[in-house]
């Protein structure tokens, strides 16, 4: 198992009348520099100012802003007179736990490169400083040497560091802390609905967050405008449009055509033609699916390619049909871009368990096919619209 060693190393940071040592990580991804709040409290250090700052984490997320002392403090390499004097901002917590690279590993080769590092051990101390890019650059020096095993020793003004790639000795516990690490800096001060959004793992689109809410109300409001019930009790449902009225998107039949026919011949080979042909006839007599009149078969209209999902471990549902609303005939939209995607119902999940467990005996069940239970509405079932196999419909 190998771990990622992120360049810290062991300093002093002087008040003019006390010296204190301190850990801390040279972070050339972060634009500031920060002093933990409770090492500026021990050394009583003196606030010059203070700043408002929101900070943006990886994958798009940003905190709230908030008040930051400031501090402008002097720091020298362990063991040495010359003092660099860089300015701080107070954090409370600046990240999870980060073992140090233990000295057995490396104590040898460092020795035949009279190289000593300050920062090397067991344990894991906290790290009371980072230095971000506003210092990083006044620090950094032009000695580097390359190690064996992918480890990087890096010359600082304030002494030698490390960074790279090596093997670690416990995976277990090394493998937990830095994930640990991770995923402390992803979510500090994020809303707890914020653990179940795309966006924190760094899958993210641009534009979204207010727009994204502001689009999920749209939808919502569409939804409740189209839903009703019919006489036998069906639900019947709406297409959520983006606009008021369906845009003009090209009928697709180009595409639904030639996969039919690819679908067809892999079907056959695989001798499951009749079981996915007959999903089809099953829909038909028990009226999910209709076929299109001649009347209204050159209507507007857009088609989509169906393809056969196989699980032959279950004992129910071993192949079904699965609908591309992705397909796109050249650059013109899909039928996919021209509906709203809905809000994000992942993050319900917690609370829908939590509600699960509130009672002493919980009840689970399953309806057949639910999502074909719901009936769309007349004027958008042409949108759908898909040929089957051997039939058009």
């Amino acid at each position: 198992m190998s771990e990622v060693v992120l360049m810290t190393l062991i300093v002093e940071i002087s008040n003019g009348v006390s010296k204190r040592k301190v850990r801390c990580l040279l972070d050339s991804g972060s634009q500031r520099s920060y002093i933990l709040k409770s090492t500026a409290e021990a050394l009583n250090l003196k606030s010059t100012s203070s700043e408002n700052i929101a900070h943006t984490l990886f994958g798009g997320a940003t905190t709230d802003a908030r008040c930051h002392k400031k501090y402008r403090e002097k720091l020298s390499p362990l063991g040495k007179g010359t003092l660099f004097e860089f300015d701080f901002l107070e954090q409370e917590v600046i990240c999870g736990n980060m073992h140090r690279l233990p000295k057995e590993q490396i104590l040898k080769e460092l020795k035949r490169h009279k190289i000593w590092i300050s920062d090397l051990g067991d344990g894991c101390p906290k790290i009371e400083m980072l230095l971000g890019s506003d210092v990083y650059g006044k620090v950094i020096t032009s000695g580097v040497k390359q190690l064996k095993g992918g480890l990087t020793a890096v010359n600082t003004k304030l002494g030698w560091t490390i960074c790279g790639e090596h093997a670690s000795s416990n995976n277990e516990n090394r493998e937990l802390s830095t994930m640990l690490t991770s995923s402390f800096f992803f979510v500090q001060n994020l809303k707890v609905s914020d653990l179940w959004n795309l966006e924190t793992i760094g899958i993210t689109d641009d534009g979204r967050s207010l727009t994204n809410e502001i689009e999920d109300e749209l939808a919502r409001e569409q939804f409740l405008s189209y839903l009703s019930r019919n006489e036998e009790g069906r639900y019947s449902v709406g297409l959520p449009w983006t606009q008021k009225q369906p845009p003009e998107i090209p009928t697709n039949h180009h595409v639904a055509e030639t996969r039919l026919f690819s679908v067809t011949r892999k079907l056959r080979n695989l001798r499951k033609y009749h079981s996915y042909d007959q999903i089809f006839r099953d829909w038909l007599d028990e009226g999910i699916i209709e076929k299109v009149p001649e009347n209204d078969l050159y209507k507007r209209s857009h088609y989509l390619p169906p393809h056969p999902v196989f699980k032959p471990e279950s004992l129910t549902t071993q192949i079904r049909p699965v609908f591309d609303a992705s397909s796109k005939t050249g650059r013109a939209p899909s039928l996919n871009d021209c509906l709203f995607s809905g809000p994000n119902l992942i993050e319900q999940i917690p609370l829908v368990l939590l509600r699960f467990r509130e009672n002493a005996i919980g009840v689970t069940s399953d309806i057949k096919r639910a999502f074909l239970q719901i009936e769309l509405r007349e004027p958008d079932r042409d949108f759908p619209r898909f040929y089957a196999v051997e039939t058009k419909i």
